[in-house]
């Protein structure tokens, strides 16, 4: 359990004043503070040493800061926090956060298309009985869609009561960001109060002082850039050949996964067992300069797969991967594109590519939610297509783990996360 809240820092001395900060404790008293600087969220660890610190000076920086675009800490902050003790985010309460849960974008056109074939079949039944006459069968098939199709009716409208709750969710999140944050005479933010740990987990995306490890620069000694204009680099090189001696990419030793793995060992926090048994051990993780975010890749020692990072932008499913008729993989576009690569730390000794719903639903098996980060809050397409309908493919769940049965591949609001084999 994550200690005390975010606490409000007072500059004493005029450089202290370019933003107010905000403070999260984390697990051992590790400090992290975050503020807004014109269009970046800034984000220092402070370390373990400080209960209390009043100004930004009274912090010592472990690693360096990381500026992140203020629209991307929004979009990644809408869909990783988890709401605790939702009864104290005033004007957010409790039945909201159910409602915004419910009402996920996803989810509803997916209730909308089961709506329509429903409705359709029905609607079939319907004309084979005043054609044909009723029977046993054609009984049972009308009553049981009308059956489900009630019910799909039902989750629908509870879906969609829930559009006030993610204004309100939108707005809190907005008046944290643009306000609280960037204010100039600012208070204890009940938002990030009531929420320790979902900040922390955010915050800790974005902190710098946890190195980059297991990367094709680091492990063959080439330059690494500074990660913020003008800062030091926490580790330039890793010499592999002779003390000092650079390596060209075009005298690169060929890279193991084993070898990535060993690289980012020593970081902490870099092996975990899931709750079914399952080992899994980060084998890169490499900072995009553009975003400030850190992609991180992560091995299922039972499967022996790859998982990076999710990419950022959403996709339909046509974009994402090209396949036959019959759902044979032509072309990997999103996991072969420039934004795939970054999302799987560059790592090229694997084939990244879409998972199919069943690695996905193995993945899920040994826990790949407890570890993966950038998985609650999503939705994933997967590269398997409905069996009976070549227009609709299967999509995996980062809310609760679920595989769904279809989504419509136009759809262009769902994200890709790929697989290394």
């Amino acid at each position: 359990m994550l200690p005390q809240a975010a606490h409000a820092f007072r500059p004493s001395n005029v450089r202290d004043v370019i933003a107010r900060d905000v403070a999260v404790v984390g697990p051992g008293g590790e400090v992290l503070i975050y503020y807004k600087d014109g269009n970046d969220i800034v984000v220092r660890n402070c370390g373990n040493g400080y209960p209390i610190i009043k100004k930004r000076s009274d912090c010592v920086m472990v690693g360096q800061e990381n500026r992140v675009p203020v629209a991307h800490f929004k979009r990644v902050l809408k869909s990783e926090f988890e709401f605790t003790d939702a009864d104290k985010l005033k004007p957010v309460t409790a039945d909201d956060v159910a409602a915004y849960k419910k009402a996920d974008p996803a989810k509803v056109k997916q209730l909308k298309q089961q709506e329509k074939e429903l409705d359709a079949k029905l609607a079939r039944i319907k004309k084979f009985i005043e054609k044909y006459g009723a029977d046993d069968k054609s009984n049972k098939d009308l009553a049981d869609t009308d059956k489900l199709l009630a019910q799909v009716r039902k989750e629908l409208t509870t879906a969609n009561s829930g559009e006030a709750a993610i204004k309100k969710v939108n707005d809190l999140i907005d008046d944290l960001v643009d306000k609280k944050i960037a204010a100039s005479a600012i208070t204890v933010a009940s938002y990030a109060k009531s929420n320790d740990q979902a900040m922390y987990t955010l915050l800790k995306q974005y902190d710098a002082s946890k190195a980059e490890c297991g990367t094709d620069e680091i492990i063959n000694g080439t330059p690494v850039k500074p990660a913020t204009p003008g800062g030091k680099p926490a580790e330039a090189f890793k010499a592999t050949m002779l003390e000092n001696l650079w390596i060209t990419p075009a005298f690169a030793a060929e890279i193991t996964t084993d070898q990535r793995i060993k690289d980012c060992s020593v970081l902490s926090g870099s092996s975990k067992k899931t709750k079914a048994g399952v080992s899994w051990n980060l084998v890169a993780r490499k900072r995009d300069r553009a975003t400030g975010k850190f992609n991180e890749v992560w091995k299922d020692s039972k499967s022996g797969l790859l998982w990076g990072d999710t990419l950022d932008s959403d996709y339909s499913h046509y974009n994402a991967v090209e396949l036959s008729a019959t759902g044979k993989v032509l072309s990997e576009k999103a996991c072969a594109s420039d934004e795939g690569k970054k999302a799987s730390a560059g790592i090229r000794e694997k084939s990244f590519g879409l998972p199919t719903i069943e690695e996905f639903q193995k993945a899920e098996q040994d826990g790949i939610r407890e570890v993966v980060p950038n998985m609650y809050g999503h939705w994933f397409w997967s590269a398997s297509l409905y069996p009976s309908n070549a227009y609709f493919a299967r999509v995996f769940s980062g809310y609760d783990g679920y595989s769904y049965s279809r989504d419509d591949r136009d759809d262009d609001d769902l994200e890709v996360r790929c697989v290394g084999r």
